[in-house]
């Protein structure tokens, strides 16, 4: 799950948050057709379950486009804008 810490982490663009979402999508296919064929163990259960969460986390991110609090968006849109002079007076 590094990738997704990689792409998913505090700093989240567009772009690094799509190929987190590709990348997820294709590690879930395989773990889903490693899942129906093989005997099932705790460690296996918990890895499907880590990069479901994954998957919600990244398209949670990619939804939200606003930067706040911990989680930056280095192509969102300001949230507050600058005061002019005439206005701060």
């Amino acid at each position: 799950m590094a990738r997704a810490s990689r792409f998913v982490g505090l700093v989240r663009s567009t772009k690094r948050l799509a190929r987190a979402m590709r990348d997820l999508y294709h590690l879930k296919q395989d773990i889903e057709d490693f899942y129906r064929t093989t005997r099932l163990n705790d460690a296996l259960i918990g890895l499907r379950h880590s990069v479901q969460a994954a998957l919600v986390v990244a398209a949670a991110a990619q939804h939200n486009r606003v930067s706040r609090g911990c989680h930056y968006r280095d192509n969102s849109k300001p949230i507050f804008r600058t005061l002019t002079n005439d206005e701060s007076a």
